[in-house]
This record gives structure tokens, sequence and C-alpha cells, in this order.
């Protein structure tokens, strides 16, 4: 009997087995965390090894270190204010889409009286703004691949985009580079499941008197950062807006933590300056510090309360490609390390603590009024120094310091 991973910790859940099935044999099945596995259908399995042999999570692939790297964001206003950062992945798309191609990408909608993250295909501009936008939680891609692939073999431009792991799977699934293919990479953290967001959702919803419909982890009514909104109809029918700073938010905290992640983002692989896809792009985390010349009120042209965006250009085809379009943009040329410093997955996985399988064995045994509780015990020190850090400036941090220690 084929044996698909070993420990949990060798598997990403990006589904490229099941879709690969040619017995559709393999099916995705959560855990007691909710996490997603692969389960092979015995009856149907015929032992071909096809399974075994598009992991690419576990068959290391060909991957590049990045070629030219830029602090970068769009000159197009409105697709910024959609975007997480400086609306690099919208300008791209969109110009795939005047091509008269197609972008996959994640999108977060309300179904059946929850949020669920699906890898959808956007194929008109107007479909675009539902792939704008951080989703801190796995994305399912379903049967997506197939989808992919057909489109690719009808000569149609394809732009992909995902974690790491899930562009790599989509690589190895195809099993050869197509000339019409874009992927692009995002620097990810690590991603938690969407059972919990759920149901750090619906303990919202409690909580505010209302179904929540629309979610955004990176709201920038208050600027570029890492503060979200919830959009919810209150019990009169009346729709109404949530803030929740990060601060303040269990689910946030243990993300940015790093306590609720799948096993295996702790010994990602693709958490290195090797990158997997044609174009990597994510925040361009401490550009104040690396870069000041570059930000508006230095002279510059880059906006810290629009978001400023980080593109690590990987391939020729991303260098191509990314000429093609560049007079879109406001950029500079920056370096790998530089980028690198505020973002550690491009050079190691988080590390995997105790205080994990504490939150999720909690979780698994109480709930998540469990967790809710957890939060709010442990977080008045911590959130004191978070606000701190925000409100005062770095030289007054360190001469309140040294008052403190004299």
């Amino acid at each position: 009997m084929i044996e698909l991973f070993a420990e949990k910790k060798d598997c990403c859940g990006c589904g490229a087995c099941m879709n690969i099935c040619p017995k559709t044999a393999i099916h995705m099945e959560k855990d007691e965390y909710g996490f997603v596995y692969p389960r092979i259908d015995t009856e149907k399995c015929v032992e071909c090894g096809a399974c075994k042999k598009v992991c690419a999570f576990q068959n290391e692939a060909a991957r590049r270190q990045p070629q030219r790297v830029y602090a970068i964001a769009s000159k197009n206003n409105d697709l910024i204010k959609k975007s997480a950062s400086g609306g690099l992945f919208a300008t791209m798309a969109m110009y795939v889409l005047e091509q008269g191609g197609c972008v996959y990408g994640a999108v977060m909608q309300h179904e059946e009286h929850g949020l669920y993250t699906r890898h959808v295909c956007c194929k008109t501009k107007e479909e675009l703004y539902r792939l704008q936008g951080s989703k801190y939680v796995q994305s399912s891609l379903g049967n997506i691949f197939k989808d992919v692939k057909t489109k690719l073999e009808n000569d149609i431009l394809v732009l992909f985009s995902g974690t790491p792991c899930q562009v790599d799977a989509l690589k190895s699934y195809l099993r050869k580079d197509y000339l019409n293919l874009l992927t692009v990479d995002i620097i990810c953290h690590g991603v938690p499941n969407e059972q919990f967001f759920n149901d750090y959702i619906h303990y919202t919803e409690k909580k505010i008197g209302g179904e929540i419909k629309e979610f955004k982890f990176r709201d920038k009514s208050a600027g570029w950062g890492l503060n979200a909104r919830a959009k919810y109809t209150n019990d009169k029918g009346e729709e109404a807006n949530y803030s929740v700073s990060y601060l303040e938010s269990s689910y946030y905290d243990l993300f940015l933590s790093a306590k609720i992640y799948r096993e295996n983002c702790y010994k990602c692989p693709y958490a290195t300056g090797n990158r997997c896809g044609d174009i990597t792009i994510g925040d361009y985390w401490g550009i104040e510090d690396e870069h000041p010349e570059t930000l508006v009120h230095n002279g510059g042209r880059l906006s810290e309360k629009s978001g400023i965006s980080v593109s690590l250009l990987n391939s020729d085809k991303g260098i191509t490609f990314f000429n093609e379009i560049k007079e879109q943009f406001n950029y500079y040329e920056s370096t790998f390390e530089k980028v690198a410093k505020r973002n550690t997955q491009l050079v190691h996985p988080v590390k995997l603590t105790k205080a994990r399988r504490n939150v999720l064995e909690m979780y698994r045994k109480w709930g998540y009024g469990a967790i809710e509780f957890y939060f709010w015990c442990r977080i008045p020190k911590q959130k004191a120094k978070n606000i701190v850090r925000r409100v005062l400036p770095k030289e007054a941090r360190q001469k309140i310091k040294q008052m403190l220690h004299r």
C-alpha cells in the first residue's frame, strides 16, 4: 500500500496527489485540528505511484535565486486602495487580463454561514477585486490544477499566484514549463486552517451580534498596516462594519506569533532565497530604514501610508514580464539582504514551539472560547509593548529604557 507521507510535517495539503490520481482514489480529509490531508481509498487505488511522484514538497525541484529586487508600488491609486500593500499583484493581473489571459488566485467568500478561501479563475477586470488583499488562512485548491492545464493547452495566457508550495505543486503537476504560464509566489509566513478561522469568525459574530459576510485582513482605512475589518449584517438586517485591531484579535495574535500554522510550515523548504515562482511578491517591511530616500516625505515616490511592495524577479520570464509593465509602477532597486531583514521567511521557516501544541490541544478539547480566554490572559503586557512601539519613535523608546534601568 502506498504511503503518501510518513509524518504530518511532510505534507503541505496542496492536493496535487488528489489531482493527478487517474482513479480518483484520493480525497482531502480534516484532522483533529482542522488541517486537511490526503487520504487514499484502498479499494480504488491501483498503486501506480503517480501521487508520490507529483509531490513537490517531498521531491525537491529546481529553484532560482532572485536576479533583481525592487521596492515597488503601482501608479494606479484605485488598485492600491484595495490591495494589501503596493498594488503589485493587481497591476500584473490587470495586464494579463487586458491581454485576454486569466488569473488564478485566492478569494474569500461567504458560503453557508462561514467564510471560505478558495482558488478561483478570474477572467474579467470586474472580478479582480476578489483576488486582491491578503488571506491569512490556507486556500483550498480543489481541482484547479486541471483547469489551469486546460487553459495552458488552449494557448491562453495564465497568471497563477499562491503560496510557494502551491506554485511548486502546480509546476510539478504540469510536468513541463509552459511559455504562456507566469507563476507568482508570495512571501509566506505559514498557513492556519479554515476550520480554526471560521470558529474565530463565529465567536466574533456572537460578540458583535451579527453575521460576518466579509473579512479583510489588511484594511487600509488607517493606512498600510495589519489592522482588519469585518462587514456584517446585524440583528435588524442592517449592514455594518467592525474594525479589528491586530493587537486585540486572538486569531491575528496567534497567526503573527506562529502558533497555528500547518506542521509542515515549521520545516518549510520554500522559506529561503531559492524561489519557485517567476516572481515573488510581498510587503517591503522596514523600507523606512533600508531606503528612506524612496519615501514621499523624503522626496521619493513611494508612500508608507498607501503601502509598498517588494518584488523579486527570479527568472528570465519574470524579468521579461516586468519590463513589459514597468512604466505602470514607481520602483527602486534594492537587495535581497535588505528585504530579508524584516521578511525572515526568505531566510528560514518559523520555529516550532510547545506553545503551538498547547494552543491546538486547547482548541481541540474546549473550542474557540478557550482560545479567547488564553489570549486575553496573556496579552496585556505584550499589547502594551506593541502599542508603545507604534506610538513612540525609536529614539524615545531607547531613552525611556535607559531611564528605567538607572
